[in-house]
């Protein structure tokens, strides 16, 4: 894919049918990466200025004959566009052999790809609503699935889990120990201010808390 470019028309495709594997922190760090990738991505496309990628890298070649072309990724119509642009001027030398089924052979041969495999299988079913019944002589059990964990739903009963279970604690201090005076779990009202201000951030400290 890197060859080919970056295509934009499956971003995000599946990933309602994903599940996640990593901890909440190793995701975060992720999508920051593919984020700052794509911006790298965006800012070579807008370079082209008109330019193909062979004209691009010609000129930047020019002027540095150190300057590294594996490390520059572009959009995938980027080098689609190129390729029409080859095509078409090779034409007009070799008609007989660039033909339109022949072209769009060559086209598909590139730059097809497959649509993601959905991974719904991986996604358990809900303890609380699934069920067992008997098909064909076998007995399986069905029901809806669970949220994956990169659904904002999941994530969201997540906050409610750490919130609910949040206590506010009063200490004394006596010399290098300290004594609970009281443990009281949170009001209604806190809760919801604690909720909503989780929603918006990517991580809260003790002390923010």
């Amino acid at each position: 894919n890197q060859k080919r470019g970056y295509n934009q028309q499956i971003k995000g495709q599946s990933e309602e049918d994903e599940s996640d594997k990593k901890s909440d922190e190793k995701s975060t760090e992720s999508k920051k990466t593919k984020e700052t990738y794509k911006d790298k991505i965006e800012k070579n496309s807008k370079e082209l200025n008109g330019k193909t990628i062979g004209e691009y890298f010609y000129e930047k070649l020019r002027q540095d004959s150190d300057f590294r072309t594996k490390d520059i990724i572009f959009y995938r119509i980027d080098y689609q566009n190129e390729f029409n642009q080859i095509i078409q001027t090779q034409k007009a030398f070799y008609p007989d052999v660039l033909t339109d089924e022949f072209v769009q052979r060559l086209f598909n041969i590139i730059y097809y790809q497959r649509p993601l495999k959905s991974q719904k299988g991986l996604v358990k079913l809900c303890p609380f609503a699934s069920k067992y019944i008997n098909k064909e002589g076998k007995t399986i059990k069905i029901g809806p699935r669970v949220a994956p964990k990169s659904s904002p739903l999941a994530q969201y009963k997540r906050i409610l889990e750490q919130v609910n279970s949040l206590e506010i604690t009063e200490y004394e201090k006596r010399g290098k120990r300290e004594k609970i005076l009281s443990e009281e779990p949170l009001t209604p009202s806190q809760r919801q201010i604690l909720i909503d201000a989780l929603q918006n951030c990517e991580k809260m400290t003790q002390k923010q808390i």
